[in-house]
């Protein structure tokens, strides 16, 4: 029987946002993308209602061009997404600059700083960044110098975002800032994990990747540590398994170059999240998205019953919710009590003391030509 990349998903602007995803990624078979398109105007209106949420409205104007295929859209949901497309590709050169400043305002001071979720992927992926809308830029300073990398910042010019937050050691990242000028976003993580093993570790390897529109170059982690932050950002954090964008991310990393699956498997043991990574990458490959090995997916039986609805794609982010999705992506019972207890708002409760340093284990240099 011949592979259905679409068994697993039945929502039809769940499989729009697949196919779409596909056709970006190569992978897609002759006409797919047609078939996946709407209908009628109501069929269109409910999808543009939804897509915007998987971050796919940019790359669905750029397929539709690809394959011929704007004739069977109206004529207002086309205009809407060439707009969308337009302030996707214009918002990104925004972050992109706003991120050369970080750099440029971090590293004569000796901080390490190093790019990741969509920085990283800005500077490994620019083509496909402009394809997939983000809402701020993310550093990762380790440990405690990012407290110290945060306070330069404002030094500097950037100002917070919320006026009334503060410094808070039981959260992965500082305080989010404003940068001068554009108004984007930054946030310094301590650590680009949920979960709570080695707080202030670094990348186990990295790359400084040149790239023409920045100063000087950037460092990025290992793609495989890429593919773990955001596996495991979607596992544990405020989104979940099924989240298409982050799906899609992932896919986009594995394909960059051969992926050494071995280390993804290790870096989220690791970190007390191997269970919720291989929850994201059985969702790649069910959909046909990259090759991933049987090491670093849940058992042939719990991937039978896998079922990508729109829900996944938009489950509400209260507490109960997250401590939830904690319980089914942290390795045991420790881990996931210990985060879920720190995602409660209990009011007036003192930060916890740093937690003491752990250093990774020592890999080789991360060379560009793997993966990059």
């Amino acid at each position: 029987m011949s592979f259905d990349p679409y068994r697993v998903v039945s929502d039809p602007t769940a499989r729009l946002a697949v196919a779409v995803i596909r056709e970006t990624l190569g992978v897609a078979a002759e006409g797919e993308l047609g078939h996946a398109l709407p209908r009628d105007a109501h069929a269109w209106a409910d999808a543009m209602a939804r897509l915007p949420r998987a971050g796919v409205t940019p790359a669905l104007h750029t397929t539709l061009a690809a394959r011929e295929l704007q004739a069977q859209v109206p004529l207002q949901v086309l205009e809407r997404l060439r707009r969308m497309a337009i302030a996707a590709a214009a918002a990104e050169a925004v972050r992109f600059s706003a991120l050369g400043g970080v750099l440029e305002t971090l590293e004569p001071s000796g901080f390490e700083v190093f790019a990741i979720k969509g920085a990283a992927l800005s500077v490994l992926m620019p083509a496909y960044a402009q394809l997939r809308p983000a809402a701020d830029v993310d550093v990762w300073v380790p440990g405690r110098a990012a407290n110290d990398a945060n306070r330069l910042l404002q030094e500097r010019g950037y100002k917070l975002r919320d006026a009334e937050s503060a410094e808070d050691a039981r959260k992965c990242h500082c305080p989010p800032l404003v940068s001068p000028g554009d108004g984007t976003v930054i946030e310094v993580h301590r650590r680009p994990w949920l979960s709570p093993h080695q707080a202030d570790a670094p990348p186990c390897a990295h790359t400084r990747v040149h790239h023409e529109q920045l100063n000087r170059p950037a460092r990025v982690p290992a793609t495989e540590q890429l593919i773990v932050i955001q596996a495991a950002h979607a596992a544990v954090g405020d989104t979940a398994p099924g989240n298409l964008r982050t799906i899609w991310d992932v896919a986009a990393l594995a394909r960059l170059g051969r992926t050494d699956w071995a280390l993804v498997a290790e870096l989220a043991a690791r970190i007390g999240s191997l269970r919720g990574v291989k929850a994201v990458l059985s969702r790649v490959a069910l959909l046909g998205l990259a090759e991933v090995p049987a090491q670093v997916r849940i058992s042939p039986r719990a991937e039978a019953r896998v079922r990508l609805t729109w829900a996944d794609n938009s489950r509400p982010r209260s507490t109960i919710s997250r401590i939830w999705r904690r319980c089914a992506a942290l390795d045991g019972p420790t881990d996931w009590l210990r985060t879920g207890l720190l995602a409660l708002p209990l009011a007036g409760r003192r930060s916890p003391a740093p937690a003491r340093r752990r250093t990774a284990s020592s890999q080789p240099a991360h060379t560009p030509g793997k993966g990059e």
